[in-house]
């Protein structure tokens, strides 16, 4: 099912160029329960995916170029509506800083990235405190 709905999607990014009123198409995945489990909105430039929980809280926002590969920013959310997670890529890559963070908002960690290769992370400690890690 998966696939057949990234034929689809691919199928109308290449239409795409040749017609501009495919642009903000939303093509939808759902639960067996019939909630929106994701929905894909094609772009020019390739393709927004919104991510659901089984309850209809969003769960996860991320691009994909038109070559299949994740780019830009990608965030996760707690089923509260809270950020879990910001991560970067590009061309399939990871690439930037990521960040996460706990239930209360505070952040945790952050983890960066240079074309694939972990360069180095900050962790905070319970006590506020810095862990390097390189």
């Amino acid at each position: 099912m998966k696939n057949l709905i990234l034929a689809l999607i691919f199928t109308c990014i290449g239409l795409n160029s040749v017609s501009a009123n495919l642009k903000d198409t939303v093509v939808l995945e759902k639960y067996e329960n019939g909630s929106v489990k994701k929905n894909y909105t094609i772009l020019s430039e390739g393709y927004k995916v919104v991510s659901y929980y089984e309850t209809g809280e969003i769960s996860e926002i991320g691009y994909f170029n038109t070559n299949k590969e994740k780019s830009g920013e990608w965030v996760s959310y707690y089923k509260d509506g809270k950020v879990n997670s910001k991560a970067s890529f590009k061309n399939d890559k990871k690439d930037g800083i990521w960040e996460f963070y706990d239930l209360t908002g505070k952040m945790t960690m952050t983890i960066n990235y240079v074309n694939g290769k972990f360069k180095y992370a900050f962790k905070v400690d319970q006590n506020g405190g810095l862990i390097v890690k390189q």
